[in-house]
């Protein structure tokens, strides 16, 4: 299923990362923190749409390289000891 909403998005991470004896605070401050990087990423997203001296291949190149800095967080998050 495609997901179209920020919340579909939210209610995915929610089942499949958030313990489910999370706290009502833990859920509230989890929530937070998805909706902020969320909208950090869009004010990026669009700061870099509407810039007339960005050529589309470089719009392209630096989605792939936000998405390299993404992967590799989680690279190095997955050998971190207890992860």
């Amino acid at each position: 299923m495609i997901m179209n909403t920020i919340d579909e998005k939210w209610e995915s991470f929610k089942r499949d990362v958030i313990p489910k004896d999370a706290s009502p605070i833990q859920l509230r401050e989890m929530k937070l923190a998805f909706y902020g990087a969320i909208f950090s990423f869009l004010e990026m997203l669009k700061k870099n749409i509407n810039n007339p001296q960005l050529s589309e291949d470089a719009s392209i190149a630096l989605i792939e390289t936000w998405e390299n800095e993404i992967q590799l967080y989680f690279k190095e998050y997955n050998e971190l000891p207890n992860s």
